[in-house]
């Protein structure tokens, strides 16, 4: 299959795999909680049907373009997994306080109350189907959607090329402005974890720390009540970037000053990933994370 035409069934697949998404997603829950007792049951039902459909819509339109690639065979350690997520735990903190504050900035222009998409996390009526929806469906899930399904199938055109193109859909997917920025650097470092070892294990592991670090102040809030859950909340926000800050001051300190990029990134043709996102069906998906962009800011500013 030529290029052009695997670059349009992978923007084809992630536009259909992704409306899919937003349309089951509004659905499943809400039917779900008339059906089944459990509010919990039902959320954790919904979210897996939901990333379930993404990832059966995309690969039934992209499993006929061809997987490929090698990985770039680099080092890599325990000490490079830790090193490597606490230092995105520390631009994940500077990116989401820069995204929180500007959709607070826009709130208080319209004169409403600061209310951020994670704050109405915190205050989910289905804690425990929210907890285990973070720690178990989306590592699994979104892993072998972006990092499986087609990761695999844009490593063919290099490696550097695959880990960016994947770390935008990724963020955009998330569809609003607080998780976005943050996502697309995750999406970096879990791409770059992908092109260098090939064992998407990994990168289900890093995603699973990840997550649960971010779902823990559910927990904490809904257990342990106002001020220790809000302690705990404060703790679990503060500790992984500052221990991050600390570890890349000792890394550049010890490599003088420098801190690298690997080669595979360095290299990437850019003219690839424009014709990539230029192609209709990625212009679709695009369209359809600013509608969704929309719909949620318009849910955390006027919806109390």
């Amino acid at each position: 299959m030529d290029r052009e035409h695997a670059f349009k069934r992978i923007g084809t697949g992630m536009a259909a795999g992704y409306l899919a998404f937003m349309f089951l997603s509004n659905i499943c829950s809400p039917v779900l909680s008339q059906i089944l007792p459990d509010k919990n049951l039902a959320f954790f039902l919904g979210m897996l049907l939901s990333l379930g459909s993404i990832l059966l819509v995309t690969w039934l339109i992209v499993r006929r373009v061809p997987a490929g690639g090698t990985p770039t065979g680099d080092p890599f350690t325990a000490r490079s997994f830790w090193f490597i997520f606490f230092a995105s735990a520390v631009c994940a903190y500077l990116l989401g306080t820069m995204s929180t504050e500007l959709q607070n900035m826009i709130q208080n222009f319209t004169g409403k109350a600061d209310k951020s998409v994670f704050q109405s996390i915190l205050n989910t009526d289905a804690p425990v189907g929210m907890f285990f929806s973070m720690i178990l469906v989306a590592p699994v899930m979104e892993e072998l959607i972006f990092r499986k399904v087609l990761f695999e199938r844009l490593r063919p055109y290099g490696n550097g090329f695959a880990v960016i193109a994947t770390a935008v859909l990724f963020g955009l997917y998330h569809g609003n402005l607080e998780q976005i920025p943050y996502a697309v650097l995750a999406g970096l470092f879990l791409g770059t974890i992908m092109a260098i070892t090939g064992d998407i294990r990994i990168t289900m592991l890093f995603h699973f720390v990840n997550n649960l670090i971010s779902a823990l102040p559910i927990v904490s809030l809904n257990l342990c009540g106002g001020m220790i859950g809000g302690g705990i909340n404060h703790f679990l926000s503060v500790a992984p970037p500052v221990i991050g800050f600390i570890i890349l001051i000792v890394h550049i300190i010890r490599n003088h000053g420098t801190v690298s990029v690997p080669k595979f990134l360095a290299e990437t043709d850019s003219t690839l990933l424009k014709e990539l996102f230029r192609t209709r069906g990625m212009i679709a998906y695009i369209v359809l994370v600013c509608i969704l962009v929309v719909f949620m800011f318009a849910v955390t500013t006027f919806m109390h």
